[in-house]
């Protein structure tokens, strides 16, 4: 994030515009069979607030002690789906719904490497054929939406009036008051709307949160006026020129340059989809169509831009082919690893004061000194953009009941437990903590990756496809693999690692590898949730653990509530914000990493 992009004066309300258009602009390279691993997100444009401390009691939750190692360990248990689930899998994710491993060939799509050619704009883009538009909606779910059941639905009506999460504090010192912020939110946009979204990145990330809180206040208590108002904005967004990435954006510029992925335009897609979900079932047959097709169109286009890319690495990846192997899935002795220079000097910045040369980077340093796995160049390409977009192809799938893209954003998650997520539960993106002077960087970047799947193995299960949930695998590439007796990848591994993190039960550190022997210390500790962008006075408090909440329920045999919760029988960890440092959680307070749903607390199983 460059120097401009300042936080450190803006009162004792911190809005954090953390992901600078100048910053976006660098993400991607000429060449991109090489993926960026450069600085793009700082802290994934996140939105961190200074909770309003009262003289309340606490209601329940919050210990005195951030030290104390707890176990969230936990013996595997037989669950049932949650209730209100399909049981079997429903019309919309049937043909979807075998795609359980990586062998498994992709469902027919309704475009290919055919429509890809050279636009306007582009020297390589999207040549959307017409044939792509639907003359009918897609099919809705029987029991709610693509985000939540109609169980789910009257307990979050339930939760609005008897609480908590109704008002700041009403839950622990520090808790955030979920629907009095969403309210306030609504009723912003029914009195001024919402601007029109901008081209700029850092806005647009910015962009659509009003209209997905009226929409959300609309699913609760329906008001003829907010569903007006929520209509007229999708069918304004869905028509604008600014918001036909398929067209304005490239796989390949004129200039020849490319990016691995479009970051916040993803992330925007999805919280427009989100608003839809909620009202659509009282919308026309026309306005779905309109929505449905720009959705599909957007949809599709980062589909064919996350093909293009990966098949550098595997070509015959669509047809569960991964011994056909290139580029850096094939690469060979030095060029197996990542290496990179490092920021020596302490100022958060590499520059001319940091030792000059490129050392190898490690997952982590353990407590004794010794270093963690050492990253391979292929654990980059499975990052939190193209994460991004591998939820959006999912949720999207799901949306408009299309198998092929469920089935993309499903092999992406596949592809990262396998070859981006090592046996520890750790992955290729903790070679990014340190960054930006925070510790537990690597964490913030790949809890997007785990969102990405739990989020989406979530939106599958809802509707009876568990295949993500149950997913596991011992294959992978350069030190990812765990052998025959070694631990199986799964979505349970990575996230109980990152609650073990949370809680010191792993005592992990920044791996500093330009150092002779590391200096294992607080400072260095990716379970530090006091943290200091770029070295500022004013510190944050990190709390990226929170993208698992809204998802818990495909997550049953971990304590993701209770430590997220900071019940006292699971853990002593202080409330986020309880000592006044603003939170950072995602791009809209107190929700995940994206902005997608309006609050995690509020929301949660």
């Amino acid at each position: 994030m460059p120097a401009s992009c300042d936080f450190g004066a803006r009162g004792p309300i911190l809005v954090l515009t953390l992901l600078c258009s100048a910053w976006l602009a660098s993400c991607g390279g000429a060449d991109a069979a090489l993926p960026d691993v450069q600085a793009d997100e700082a802290v994934s444009g996140l939105v961190a607030r200074t909770a309003t401390i009262q003289a309340a009691s606490t209601v329940a939750g919050a210990g005195a002690s951030a030290s104390a190692p707890v176990s969230v360990s936990s013996t595997p248990t037989t669950s049932n789906p949650p209730a209100g689930d399909a049981s079997t899998p429903t019309d919309i994710v049937r043909g979807a719904a075998s795609l359980v491993g990586l062998a498994s060939p992709t469902p027919a799509a309704p475009v290919s490497a055919a429509d890809l050619g050279p636009t306007a704009h582009c020297s390589q883009g999207f040549l959307a054929p017409a044939a792509l538009a639907a003359s009918a909606p897609a099919p809705r779910p029987a029991n709610g939406g693509v985000f939540f059941t109609e169980l789910e639905r009257e307990t979050w009506r339930s939760r609005t009036r008897s609480g908590p999460f109704i008002n700041d504090n009403d839950f622990s010192l520090g808790s955030p008051g979920d629907w009095s912020r969403i309210r306030r939110q609504a009723a912003n946009f029914l009195d001024a709307g919402e601007p029109a979204a901008s081209n700029d990145d850092s806005a647009r990330w910015q962009h659509g949160h009003l209209a997905r809180d009226a929409a959300f206040t609309h699913l609760i208590a329906a008001d003829g006026r907010t569903l007006a108002a929520v209509r007229s904005y999708l069918l304004r967004e869905a028509s604008a020129a600014q918001n036909d990435f398929a067209r304005l954006r490239c796989l390949r510029d004129l200039n020849g340059a490319a990016r691995d992925a479009f970051f916040a335009e993803a992330a925007w897609l999805l919280r427009f989809i989100v608003t839809y979900d909620f009202i659509r079932a009282e919308l026309a047959d026309g306005d779905r169509v309109m929505v449905e097709n720009y959705i599909r169109r957007q949809a599709w286009f980062f589909a064919l831009h996350m093909d293009h890319f990966l098949a550098y690495l595997f070509p015959a990846r669509l047809q569960g082919d991964y011994a056909q192997r290139q580029s850096d899935a094939s690469a060979s002795g030095a060029a197996v690893w990542m290496r990179g220079r490092q920021d020596t000097d302490g100022n958060c910045h590499i520059d001319a004061g940091d030792d000059p040369a490129e050392h190898p980077l490690h997952a982590y340093a353990r407590a004794d000194g010794s270093l963690g796995p050492r990253v391979s160049v292929l654990t980059q390409w499975f990052n939190n953009r193209r994460a991004t977009h591998a939820l959006t192809m999912t949720v999207a799938g799901v949306l408009l009941a299309d198998p092929a893209l469920i089935a993309r954003g499903k092999r992406y998650v596949l592809e990262w437990l396998t070859y981006s997520v090592f046996p520890d539960g750790s992955s290729g993106e903790f070679a990014r903590s340190g960054d930006y002077c925070i510790a537990r960087q690597g964490l913030v970047y790949n809890s997007m990756n785990l969102q990405a799947a739990v989020m989406g193995a979530r939106v599958l299960a809802r509707q009876g496809d568990r295949s993500l949930v149950s997913f596991s695998t011992r294959d992978g590439l350069f030190g990812t693999e765990s052998g025959t007796g070694g631990a199986p990848k799964s979505l349970q591994l990575v996230s109980r690692t990152l609650l073990q993190l949370a809680t010191r039960e792993l005592d992990w550190y920044q791996a500093e590898t330009w150092r002779r022997t590391q200096s294992p210390r607080e400072g260095t500790s990716m379970a530090r949730m006091e943290v200091r962008y770029m070295g500022s006075a004013q510190a944050m408090d990190d709390f990226h653990e929170l993208t698992l909440l809204s998802s818990a329920a495909v997550l049953p045999d971990l304590p993701v509530a209770g430590v997220l919760l900071r019940d006292r029988a699971v853990t002593s960890l202080r409330w986020p914000g309880s000592t006044g440092l603003a939170v950072v959680t995602g791009a809209g307070a107190w929700t995940d990493a994206w902005g997608v749903l309006p609050a995690a607390y509020l929301l949660r199983p």
